[in-house]
């Protein structure tokens, strides 16, 4: 009567109690009233809370407060399953099957069980009616309660089943009555096969007795062998036979073959949990670095931007003397500097990692670029008041004649971003940075006696969104890119980049570069920006296509000096139409991102109807990607914002200058 077992050791059915999902009640829940032809079924969470309930659309209505109770008295560590009937509604009776769900490691069920599992079946008279048919009999329930109101005659034929309660009591009889022919021949069959079954075991006796040590003891013990040591040499004799233990032979050949795969296929598929898990790991670490660096980022711009919009205000109060306008244009000047820094620091280490930064090498004089940081930071140093600090320079060449063939503004951004961190950590001693020639190399370097770097990080210090700080209480500013951005572009010159470091002594950071240096009689490449007054465009026509008037205006001003007449657009679809108006205009300045039509489709238009205008894109674009989508729309130049006024008088300059 009772048709579970304790297989309840099920680890999904405990993740399901904590995570109840519709995939697991459809596949596995559902399916279980079917399978063991019940009418109810609960699952319980361990405090007796109910996760899921279902039931036949045709069953009666059974009190889950009432059965959690009497379950609490029967399902206990030691009775991990139950099964038991109750009546209800006086005269219903209902069967209750239950069991724990426990965990697989739990095998001898010594920890409390994780939840319940509980199945119910109502013996209607379809139930009854199919159990007659499987017996043969005529069945009828008796209960208790009722017993004064029902009639039942004993007689030989009838056999009686008792149905136990909770408590183990009798709560209903099952009276099983048969036809008294069943017996009487029941009694000859039973009687004629006993006598037969008698003869031919003396038979079957015999022959295995004389046959059984050649046909069954020896292959049985080469099965017992092969299963004992997994080894299926002692099956080769086996196989070759053309009977039962021929093809027991190659099941379990095959067994072993499949619990080989198996066992490799556990073997992956715990390397591969490992990666996951380290991979997972890896993941929720650089989305805490990234929401730090975000965070960091936000101060560090809105820092620049606050002194901005400040020092702004003060310049539009009315009793603002000289020197303080020009005191407070100097800050609002040095704070855009600085804001533009960190856009460039983080353009710059997008296009590292989307292989997207081109490095441009020109002839240049090395020992001129390294005096000049040199001049520039002592004079940082003066500033902040390091009067204990010096700053040296080693020359692997002496003289001026040191030109070497490289990208000369990459090389100059890799030192100034490590001569400003030896600068920003160092309070006294010495900073010395210079190069050195080897073969095929040259090798530079920064030493200085600063705070230094613990072994840990450095192991994570060339790595994006780190730094040696990384709480809210940071002494020290800063982006944390620029060690990252300096080893990307020091890799992309075809160098290499490491340091060495203790705390509390001080940092020294190495990088090559595979250049030599030339002693000869080199010209530097040059490129001369153009003086402003010697710009002259008066005559020329210009149209100004920029959707933010403020922008239009700022290059109004710019190139006032210049007399330009210049015609003004705020899309590309306006823009279109006055070219196709005025044939007069020399040149277009175009932005690219503007509402009803952007920049690169009004270049098309244009360049369809006026092919040699020349048209310069405006654009905060700034990635070689966008660049190349400017070239392929038709535009003949490229100028990213912000804008400086020597670069825009000088491109047009080149293009419409007298």
């Amino acid at each position: 009567m009772r048709p579970l077992h304790d297989n309840s050791e099920w680890d999904e059915t405990i993740n399901y109690i904590k995570n109840p999902t519709k995939e697991f009640e459809e596949e596995c829940l559902n399916t279980l009233l079917t399978t063991f032809s019940f009418d109810h079924l609960w699952v319980f969470a361990s405090d007796g809370k109910r996760v899921y309930y279902v039931k036949d659309s045709n069953s009666i209505r059974i009190d889950t407060v009432l059965l959690i109770d009497q379950l609490k008295q029967k399902l206990t560590p030691k009775t991990p399953f139950c099964n038991f009937f109750f009546i209800i509604n006086n005269d219903d009776l209902v069967e209750i099957s239950g069991t724990t769900v426990t965990s697989t490691v739990d095998t001898k069920h010594t920890l409390p069980a994780k939840g319940y599992l509980f199945f119910a079946r109502h013996w209607n008279k379809k139930l009854i009616k199919h159990l007659e048919e499987i017996t043969g009999s005529r069945i009828q329930v008796i209960l208790p309660s009722l017993q004064q109101n029902q009639t039942h005659v004993e007689n030989p034929y009838t056999v009686n089943y008792h149905l136990a309660d909770v408590k183990n009591g009798t709560i209903a009889t099952l009276a099983f009555t048969f036809p008294s022919t069943y017996y009487t021949e029941w009694e000859k069959d039973t009687t004629l096969l006993t006598i037969i079954n008698i003869f031919i075991g003396l038979v079957v006796i015999l022959v295995i007795g004389i046959l059984s040590r050649k046909w069954l003891v020896s292959p049985l013990n080469s099965l017992i062998k092969a299963l004992d040591t997994g080894n299926t040499q002692h099956l080769q004799s086996l196989k070759s036979t053309k009977n039962e233990f021929g093809e027991m032979a190659h099941l379990i050949e095959n067994s072993f073959i499949i619990k080989n795969e198996l066992r490799e296929e556990i073997k992956n598929r715990v390397e591969a949990e490992k990666v996951l898990s380290s991979l997972k790991n890896k993941a929720e670490e650089s989305d805490r670095l990234k929401t730090a660096f975000l965070s960091n980022m936000s101060h560090e711009i809105r820092t620049p931007m606050n002194c901005i919009l400040g020092f702004i205000q003060l310049l539009a109060q009315e009793d603002c003397t000289p020197e303080e306008r020009r005191q407070y244009i100097s800050m609002v000047t040095g704070s855009g500097d600085q804001l533009l820094h960190i856009i460039n620091d983080i353009l710059d280490i997008s296009r590292i990692e989307s292989d997207q930064m081109v490095i441009q090498p020109v002839h240049f004089n090395l020992n001129e670029l390294l005096d000049k940081l040199l001049i520039s930071f002592t004079n940082q140093k003066q500033r902040t008041g390091k009067n204990n600090l010096s700053i040296d320079l080693i020359k692997g060449v002496s003289g001026k004649r040191s030109h070497i063939y490289c990208d000369s503004s990459r090389l100059e951004q890799i030192l100034n971003n490590l001569l400003s961190n030896a600068l920003k950590f160092t309070f006294s001693g010495k900073i010395t940075f210079g190069y050195s020639c080897e073969k095929d190399n040259i090798l530079f370097f920064v030493h200085d006696t600063g705070l230094g770097i613990s072994a840990q990080n450095q192991k994570i210090i060339f790595e994006r969104f780190r730094q040696e700080e990384e709480t809210q209480t940071k002494t020290f500013g800063g982006t944390g890119l620029g060690l990252p951005i300096s080893k990307g572009l020091a890799k992309l010159m075809g160098g290499k980049m490491w340091l060495t470091s203790e705390k509390g002594t001080g940092s020294s950071f190495y990088f090559t570069l595979p250049v030599v240096i030339r002693t000869d009689d080199i010209l530097p490449d040059k490129n001369t920006p153009l003086p402003e007054h010697s710009v002259d465009l008066s005559g020329k026509t210009i149209l100004v296509v920029e959707d933010v008037p403020e922008n239009i205006e700022l290059i109004s001003t710019m190139l006032k000096a210049t007399r330009v007449n210049i015609l003004r657009a705020d899309n590309g679809l306006f823009a279109l139409n006055i070219c196709q108006e005025n044939t007069s205009i020399d040149l277009i300045l175009m932005d690219i991102q503007m509402p009803v039509m952007n920049g690169y489709d009004a270049t098309r238009e244009i360049k369809k109807i006026r092919p040699n205008l020349p048209v310069i894109a405006l654009t905060a674009y700034a990635f070689n990607t966008d660049k190349k989508s400017c070239t392929e729309a038709g535009c003949d130049d490229f100028l990213p914002k912000p804008i400086l006024k020597k670069d825009l008088l000088k491109k047009l300059d080149d293009f419409i200058g007298k």
